[in-house]
């Protein structure tokens, strides 16, 4: 059986992110981003883990960004 596409959005991705995030902006908490972006994430379907994650991103990251 084929792999769901929701499994994509997963902790390895978000800890992935984090560290691109960190490598561009040292200021960033790469733990609380992990384990907001990761909360619950096994019960989550697609849409509620994408969403689950930007929250994060946006929580985290600053408004400026690029």
């Amino acid at each position: 059986m084929s792999e769901l596409f929701k499994n994509v959005f997963n902790i390895s991705l978000i800890k992935g992110m984090a560290q691109h995030f960190h490598r561009h902006y040292p200021e960033f908490n790469k733990t609380g981003f992990i384990r907001d972006a990761s909360n619950k994430l096994e019960s989550l379907e697609l849409k509620a883990r994408s969403n689950q994650i930007i929250i994060a991103m946006k929580c985290y990251l600053p408004h400026d960004f690029s």
